[in-house]
């Protein structure tokens, strides 16, 4: 009987997958314990709904209860604004800061959300589709949009006109439409600078980044699972989606909140196994 190659066999491929998820894991691990962390979460939502069967949302609930998470666990939440400021010109941080985004400009941010963060007095940002304002009822109108900006909790800003990758809308003078008008139907409405994109789908180029800078945009958001890093140089910064409901909401997020960057590096490990065809590979890899 011919002797099974053991470097051929599935033992073997799972030995390996735990060596080098124990590396991009523990490496990380080990820095965020012997280097002095100035790096800061930004949270990014999508819609908060009653009830959902949808990954992307979550429901009232689970936002409520992350909020008060957040609370109890003397979390700061400031504005980008003020982790700009810090970090380009030098002002001060509170303790265990952390920045609340929203995408797309939902109604169940106004309905359900908006509440909940005057009710712990939390600023927040949220990034709108201007094409989608007041189109139907699952998004926001202007009157909502103005009424959550006069409590000075919320800051409007631009998540290009409908949502498209900007990567992909077509040519650059298309691109550089998609970012300008958006930004320049939020000014008009608002009578604000509006001075933040968030990149749909988190997708962005090297033409991106130009066409943003010349449109007069002091930073971008992509999304990703890692935090945002001080670099006073830097233009874009790095999100934590907080997407998928169900029973593990809660420890997702927290895992999420405090070791976003570990978590960064396990999902690009499963990616790079699915994208070479080692699926099965993948399935030992948990991205929580």
């Amino acid at each position: 009987m011919p002797r099974k190659n053991f470097f051929k066999s599935t033992p073997f491929y799972i030995l390996l997958t735990l060596a080098i998820l124990g590396f991009f894991v523990i490496y990380p691990l080990i820095q965020m314990f012997i280097e002095t962390r100035e790096d800061v979460p930004i949270l990014v939502y999508h819609d908060i709904m009653v009830e959902s069967n949808e990954r992307i949302n979550l429901t009232t609930q689970e936002f409520a209860e992350q909020m008060k998470f957040l609370k109890d666990e003397e979390y700061s939440v400031i504005t980008i604004d003020q982790l700009l400021d810090a970090w380009q010109n030098g002002s001060e941080l509170p303790k265990n800061p952390v920045v609340i985004t929203f995408d797309g400009g939902y109604i169940g941010v106004f309905e359900r959300a908006f509440p909940i963060l005057q009710e712990y007095q939390y600023p927040a940002t949220i990034f709108v589709a201007t094409n989608a304002i007041g189109t139907n009822n699952r998004y926001i109108n202007w009157d909502q949009v103005k009424s959550m900006q006069s409590t000075n909790l919320i800051d409007i800003e631009s998540n290009t006109p409908n949502r498209r990758a900007v990567t992909k809308v077509g040519s650059k003078s298309i691109q550089r439409y998609a970012l300008t008008d958006s930004k320049q139907v939020i000014e008009w409405n608002l009578h604000t600078p509006v001075e933040y994109v968030a990149y749909p789908l988190g997708v962005y180029d090297l033409t991106t980044l130009e066409l943003s800078r010349n449109a007069g945009y002091r930073a971008g958001f992509t999304i990703e699972y890692g935090f945002a890093h001080k670099n006073p140089q830097a233009f874009v910064f790095d999100r934590i989606p907080i997407f998928e409901n169900g029973s593990l909401t809660m420890l997702r997020f927290q895992i999420r909140l405090k070791y976003a960057p570990i978590v960064k590096e396990m999902k690009s490990i499963r990616d790079i196994f699915e994208s070479g065809g080692y699926e099965f590979l993948s399935n030992f890899i948990p991205v929580p």
